[in-house]
Parts: structure tokens; sequence; C-alpha cells
């Protein structure tokens, strides 16, 4: 019995919202047609006053033939105009109406266009209407984008976390054995090394000063120098005022990971990687120049990278550039779309990524 009472108590309040969305389409619906029948009756009124005049004036024995013909014809002219303007107005107000029910639809009803008949006003609010939805469903599937993106990263992270969290405690535990046996060498390195991961493990908001970014750099650069017999320095050309602007995390060492591995390695010899900062004040862009004097690339491979820089995400069948490409991905997402990294490279010469970003920023 219980359970009926509550079914039934169900049916009544689902009966009782159709009744209240019944009461509010009716009432929008009496709305519509009093706005109608508000213009019509003044203009009916208008008219009948026109009418009133010229019936006095037909009534007046003072009046000729030819003028009651004069009277006859403006008669039969306001007769035609208050029709027309009429049927005008209705037709007018039918479209709003139209327009309006169609408009009602689209938040409850995905990929919905409204009708865009003829080259009026009408068609051209229309228009803007159409324009509007793909805009908003332009910036959803951007959000959707952008939410995927960022719990990919918080996944990665944790795995990274959990791995970089056993790694650091075993070489702190062998860092103090090097010290023990006074080899402090090895114990350099494996600090180095131990930073890194300190570093890896940070993840609070995504963004990080570029001091710490750089310092990130030179702690990754000193420990390939223990691989290789030559020397890689990192020379900086960067004013002291914009060392603590914030950028995404792990901007600058995928980059110059790919001028080692892509462009110094096999050259073998003493180089340097350079770094530079500036600001483009006028386009609100601050610029950092990632270069090498490394073998350089055709314009061919160039091309190739710089069409793999706005591939989809998904598509991992691109090796090389993927982390160029997720580089230029994170500080889109972070600070829009006309933000990013640009490639140069010249084969036997160099090659310059150069980062843009927003000069001032958003609170």
């Amino acid at each position: 019995m219980k359970e009926e009472k509550h079914e039934n108590k169900d049916l009544d309040d689902l009966e009782d919202i159709n009744n209240i969305e019944s009461y509010l389409n009716n009432k929008k619906e009496k709305k519509y047609k009093s706005m109608f029948m508000k213009t019509f009756w003044w203009i009916l009124i208008i008219y009948i006053c026109i009418c009133v005049v010229m019936i006095m004036l037909l009534m007046d024995n003072d009046l000729n033939s030819k003028e009651c013909g004069y009277i006859a014809i403006i008669f039969i002219m306001s007769s035609a105009l208050f029709i027309s303007v009429s049927m005008l107005i209705f037709k007018i107000f039918q479209r709003f109406r139209k327009l309006s029910a169609n408009f009602n639809e689209i938040s409850s009803t995905n990929n919905m266009h409204v009708p865009e008949d003829g080259d009026d006003e009408i068609a051209m609010l229309g228009h803007q209407i159409n324009d509007m939805v793909d805009h908003i469903e332009q910036l959803n599937k951007e959000n959707v984008k952008k939410q995927l993106l960022m719990k990919n990263v918080e996944i990665k992270s944790l795995q990274n976390q959990i791995n970089a969290h056993f790694m650091y405690n075993v070489l702190e535990s062998i860092k103090m054995m090097a010290e023990i046996k006074g080899d402090y060498e090895i114990s350099d390195a494996i600090t180095s090394l131990g930073q890194m991961f300190r570093y890896s493990m940070k993840w609070t908001s995504g963004l990080v000063t570029l001091r710490e970014e750089l310092e990130y750099v030179q702690t990754y650069l000193n420990l390939l120098n223990l691989r290789f017999d030559y020397e890689i320095y990192l020379s900086l050309n960067i004013p002291e005022q914009y060392m603590d602007i914030e950028i995404p995390k792990m901007t600058l060492q995928p980059i110059v990971e790919n001028s080692v591995y892509h462009g110094i390695e096999d050259m073998a010899e003493d180089t340097s990687i350079y770094i530079k900062v500036y600001d483009i004040e006028e386009k609100n862009i601050l610029a950092i120049e990632v270069s090498d004097a490394g073998k350089g690339m055709d314009e061919e491979k160039l091309k190739e990278i710089k069409v793999n820089l706005y591939l989809p995400h998904e598509d991992d069948s691109k090796e090389h550039g993927r982390a160029l490409r997720n580089v230029n991905e994170r500080i889109q997402m972070f600070f829009g779309k006309e933000y990013g990294i640009d490639i140069f490279s010249k084969k036997g010469l160099f090659t310059k990524v150069v980062i843009q970003l927003p000069l001032e920023r958003k609170q």
C-alpha cells in the first residue's frame, strides 16, 4: 500500500510539473499574442479615427462630387494600407515567435540551429544565434579536451611520484654510502639526480618560475655531461625581471633534450645551448628562445615537425616531435591558442625554438 501511495505521489508530482510547464508556455504564448494585439489595436484605433474624419467630411453638404471622390480614394487607400500593415506586423510577429521557439529548443537539444530564411534583420538575428551556438559548442569541446588533458597529466604525475619516491629514497642511501667511502664525485652526481626526482615530484599548480625551470635544466645538463667526453654548456641571456615569471612546468627541459639528442650528440664536441628571453610589448608576448649550434635540419624535416605540433593529442603515431607537441599543447591549455612554440632551423648551422607566452597575465 505504501509503495502504491508513493508511486501515486510521484505521478501527481510529475503531473504538477507538466501542468506548471504547460502554464508557463501558455503564459509565454499569451504574452506574444498580447504584444501583437496591442500593436494591432493601436493601428485599428488610428484607422477608425481616419474613417470617422472621412465620414464627417462626406456628411458635409458643402462638398462637391469631385471632393467626395477624393475622400473615397483616400478611404480606400487607408483601408488597403491598414490591411497591408496588419498582415506585415502579423508576419513579423509570427517569424519572431518561430525564432523564439527554435531558440528555446537549443537549451535541450544538441547541435540545434535556427533557420535563416530570408535576408532581413530577423534572418540576420538567426544567423547570429547560430554563430553563438557554434561558438558555445566549440568552447564545450575545448573545455572537455582541457579537462581530459589535465586528468591525464594528474594520473601520469601520480604514477611518476610513486616511482620517484622510491628511487629518491634509494638514491639517498647510495649517496650516503659514497660519502662514507669518500667518493664525493659520485655523491655529487647522485645529488643532482635526486634534485631532478624532487623537481619531478613537485606538481602543484602546473606552473613554476623561470628560475626553477632553468635550475632543473642545468641539473639535467650536469648529469648528461657525466656521460659524454665533451661538455654542453648553458648560456643565458635573461633580464632579472623575468626570472620569476611563471611558465608551465617541464617547458624548457624537453626542448633542451631535443637539442642534445637530435642536434648535438652526433657532433660529439664542446658546445653551448643558448637561452634568451625578451619581450614584444606591442603584442603582449614574452619570447623565450632556446637555440643550439648543432646539425640543424632541412626544410622538409622542419615542415614535418611543424605539422606534427598540431596533430590531435591522441595521435601518437609520430614519435619525433611528440615532446614538442606536448609542450605546445600545455602552453595553449594554460594561456590560449594564440601562444605556443615555433621552430626555425638551417641544416648544418642551428636549430632555434621560440616559446611565446603572454607578457601580461590575467589574475
